[in-house]
């Protein structure tokens, strides 16, 4: 809420400063000013929210449900938390542990969601600088050994196997046509851009000549 009357703000003041007859350069000055203000005055709202344990809008970690604004443990969910955990430090691997509980609940599990799952601190209780942020559901001794071993993982090949090798010529060799393909996006989308803008600055100009 506080992130829509920040943004209905900006956009009324800037009408109000059409209408009364500013120039563009103020203009823009004056919208920049406020977008920076509005930065600050949302992350100010956000720091608050983490401060008090309340919920980030957002998807919610699996293991966790909303509770009067709060992240309270979804004891149904926190037991696949749990047995995610138990199966990395055991096959250390996010592809064999995302393999093996996909057969075990009957239903697919990706390797990013194995990922996201093993790297949030909030499973510990932990978001940001709030150490009580939420109610725990992994021991931090099992989260710390499950961090070792992704820490201490050895090099993965473009085909996601293991590889123990370390190659010198590895990322040296650059296919052109590649090269080319990235660089054409990046023009495309500046030019995308540079089109936005001109048109943006066309309309605020037929508006402070009416």
């Amino acid at each position: 809420m506080e992130i829509i009357r920040a943004a209905l703000y900006i956009r009324v003041s800037t009408e109000e400063q059409v209408r009364d007859g500013y120039s563009l350069d103020a203009q823009k000055a004056h919208l920049i000013d406020e977008a920076d203000r509005t930065s600050e005055r949302i992350k100010f709202v956000f720091d608050r929210k983490v401060v008090e344990s309340q919920v980030i809008g957002g998807a919610l970690p699996m293991g966790y449900r909303r509770e009067n604004g709060r992240l309270v443990i979804n004891e149904k969910e926190a037991e696949i938390v749990r047995r995610v955990f138990k199966l990395y430090i055991s096959l250390r691997s996010r592809r064999a542990t995302a393999f093996k509980l996909s057969k075990e609940l009957d239903r697919r599990i990706t390797y990013p969601v194995i990922e996201t799952m093993l790297n949030s601190e909030k499973y510990i209780g932990k978001y940001r600088d709030n150490l009580n942020y939420c109610p725990p559901i992994i021991d931090k001794a099992i989260f710390d050994e499950a961090q070792a071993i992704i820490k201490a993982r050895p090099l993965r090949s473009y085909s996601g196997k293991e590889n123990h090798y370390f190659y010198i010529f590895s990322g040296l060799l650059v296919c052109p046509l590649a090269v080319a393909l990235s660089e054409m996006r990046i023009i495309t989308g500046f030019i995308a851009i540079m089109v936005v803008v001109i048109i943006s600055l066309k309309k605020i100009v037929i508006l402070i000549k009416r």
